[in-house]
């Protein structure tokens, strides 16, 4: 698209360079998502850092820095056991 060889593509929002125009999202019934899980060891060395973490990553203050980085926070579209 950069180079002008195609007029129109679909790309994760994340991903799309500096420079590109985007024309908007995708109709609800064709937008898809890519679901990230993190799990934590019961028995691991580091298991209340790790719990904290995971924690973190769900929640609303780290919404911020999710949008920052283009993507959604799960919170917007499913409920998570870490946000309970």
């Amino acid at each position: 698209m950069a180079k002008g060889e195609v007029e129109l593509g679909f790309f994760n929002l994340s991903e799309i360079p500096k420079g590109v125009t985007v024309a908007g999202a995708l109709p609800a019934p064709l937008q898809g998502y890519t679901v990230y899980e993190a799990a934590v060891l019961s028995k691991g060395s580091m298991d209340r850092a790790a719990t904290a973490f995971v924690k973190y990553l769900a929640s609303v203050s780290a919404a911020a820095h999710w949008s920052a980085a283009k993507l959604e926070p799960a919170a917007t579209y499913m409920r998570t056991r870490a946000s309970q």
